[in-house]
């Protein structure tokens, strides 16, 4: 006799009792990623709805499997979260020439990046420190998303050298 399949109620249970014995963990795991407590729990609760809404067509899974695919809901909510935030920093050309000119350079890393032109600097400052995405530096600039990218490697690979040169 071929065992039978579980109800929406077992599965239901079963995904409510994954999330309870593990709720630290799991808040812990998204405040890892998003730093932000309040942002953590939001994560953690946004996981469990979008697994309550897809328990129809979730396949039974083990408590072992169960407690991973949870645990990475979790981090990918998380993670959706930190993507959906508005920068922090606002970005103003002027700010950045600025920041640029001022920078302490016994440091390293802030060496490196006070050999970066301007440009490359303002390009640098908008993709690593604001967190501005590819395409939308491409858009700023009027060029595609390849250019952007090849042209942070190059400005990574300048850095680089400075740092381990």
């Amino acid at each position: 006799m071929k065992n039978p399949q579980p109800t929406q109620e077992t599965l239901l249970a079963a995904l409510e009792l994954a999330f309870t014995q593990d709720r630290m963990m799991l808040v812990e795991a998204a405040k890892e990623i998003t730093a932000n407590v309040d942002d953590a729990e939001d994560a953690t609760s946004n996981a469990y709805f979008r697994l309550c809404k897809r328990l129809p067509k979730m396949r039974p899974l083990h408590n072992h499997q169960l407690r991973a695919y949870v645990y990475r809901a979790v981090v990918r909510a998380a993670v959706d979260i930190v993507r959906k935030r508005k920068p922090v920093v606002d970005l103003d050309a002027s700010l950045v020439s600025t920041a640029h000119t001022r920078m302490d350079y016994t440091s390293p890393l802030n060496f490196a990046l006070g050999e970066l032109s301007d440009e490359d600097f303002e390009l640098f400052y908008q993709k690593f420190v604001v967190g501005t995405s590819t395409r939308d530096i491409a858009r700023e600039y009027h060029t595609s998303d390849p250019k952007v990218e090849g042209r942070l490697a190059a400005i990574r690979q300048i850095v680089w050298a400075y740092l381990h040169g």
